[in-house]
């Protein structure tokens, strides 16, 4: 005998399925609506933290010596690429972040990065909750503007110079050691070996010479002239501290005209300039030739003090 089932009993186990097959789709739709939610709003808190970082770092190019933790909700990627060319020789840095959101997911990089045209950022990739910020002017022989660090990493200073490390303390910032406990990157100073970056003077004090480090699987040499480039050499990628210092040579010849101008000014007053404005135009000339990754630092370095050491000794200093 063949049993049928009537139309009526087959329509409650027709509306379960019915339901499992709709709850199934809601459920679809909500996990890819919910996660399109997350990516949009971890890269529009990306986007929002660009001009954020530009605010952080204003009184930096202001006032010299200055130090500063800064400790965010979520972790950040923050990547900083200088430029500079013939058009714009002043150049620019742009930075753009992402940010990890729910379930650990990135945001995708700001599709417009933040331009800065007033700073002078020397940094390598950064990564993390807490960035660390310190400052220094440059000086050649007078101020030419202030050079700003960021790192994320930690660092100890092995046999370094015993004002160098006075200067590392008194920066006063708990990723920079003196003494190494095992998980910072190693600068080496002099001929100490075994370190991931390593710092030669060409005199005792480290006011020239070359710090060389690996990079995606190459050793780079960036040349250094005056302490503050040298801390610039240490913390920013290769790229990013040829750009910086190509900037600074190319505000330094700027600068040697409007000094040159005053100076001219001066012999109209009856000082006698023309030593000093000699060394001025030597000055820039040098800067206009060294912008290059070379090492040739170490000349405008001995052209900026020559022009130091006459400036104290002349009765109508020029700066």
């Amino acid at each position: 005998m063949i049993i049928t089932k009537s139309k009526k009993a087959q329509a409650p186990e027709f509306n379960w399925i019915f339901v499992i097959i709709v709850g199934a789709v809601i459920l679809f739709l909500a996990v890819m609506f919910s996660g399109k939610l997350i990516k949009t709003s971890t890269y529009q808190q990306s986007a929002e933290l660009l001009p954020a970082f530009d605010v952080l770092l204003n009184p930096f190019s202001s006032v010299g010596n200055l130090v500063k933790t800064i400790r965010l909700q979520s972790e950040v990627i923050a990547e900083i690429n200088c430029s500079q060319d013939n058009e714009n020789p002043l150049g620019s840095e742009k930075v753009r972040t992402k940010i990890k959101g729910a379930f650990g997911r990135w945001s995708e990089f700001t599709d417009f990065p933040y331009a800065f045209y007033d700073k002078y950022v020397f940094a390598d990739q950064l990564e993390g909750k807490t960035f660390y910020v310190f400052s220094k002017p440059f000086e050649m022989p007078f101020k030419i503007d202030e050079m700003i660090y960021m790192t994320y990493d930690n660092y100890c200073f092995v046999n370094a110079p015993s004002d160098i490390e006075q200067e590392i303390a008194a920066i006063e910032l708990e990723t920079l050691k003196i003494e190494c406990s095992g998980n910072e990157k190693r600068v080496c100073f002099g001929s100490t070996t075994g370190c991931e970056v390593t710092v030669k003077g060409d005199d005792l004090d480290y006011n020239t010479g070359y710090v060389e480090k690996i990079e995606n699987n190459a050793r780079k040499r960036l040349y250094f002239a005056t302490r503050s480039l040298m801390y610039g050499a240490i913390f920013a990628s290769s790229s990013n501290y040829n750009c910086n210092f190509a900037r600074l040579m190319e505000r330094l010849k700027q600068l040697t005209s409007i000094y040159k101008r005053k100076a001219d000014t001066l012999t109209i007053k009856g000082c006698d300039m023309m030593a000093i404005s000699g060394l001025i135009e030597k000055l820039g000339s040098k800067a206009n030739t060294v912008k290059g990754p070379g090492a040739e630092k170490e000349m405008l370095y001995e052209a900026a003090k020559e022009l130091e050491n006459l400036n104290v000794a002349i009765t109508c200093p020029v700066f």
